[in-house]
């Protein structure tokens, strides 16, 4: 997983479905989870470049560009 520098919530990413979810702090209602992405692949790693941009390195070898919603 990887912390997203914008808003502070955590991603991380399922290896089997390629499913990316956003761990959020909700403040009031506690912790709220929400999937974000599918990648379609396998998931192996997150990074982040410095401009804050979310990457995701997948089994295949390719690495894609994570738009993150609002």
């Amino acid at each position: 997983g990887v912390h997203h520098p914008a808003n502070g919530a955590y991603l991380f990413g399922d290896y089997c479905s390629g499913r990316v979810w956003m761990l959020e702090d909700g403040r009031e209602t506690g912790w709220v989870m929400r999937q974000v992405a599918q990648a379609g692949r396998q998931i192996l790693a997150f990074g982040t470049d410095a401009d804050g941009e979310v990457y995701v390195l997948t089994g295949d070898g390719s690495i894609l560009s994570l738009i993150l919603p609002p």
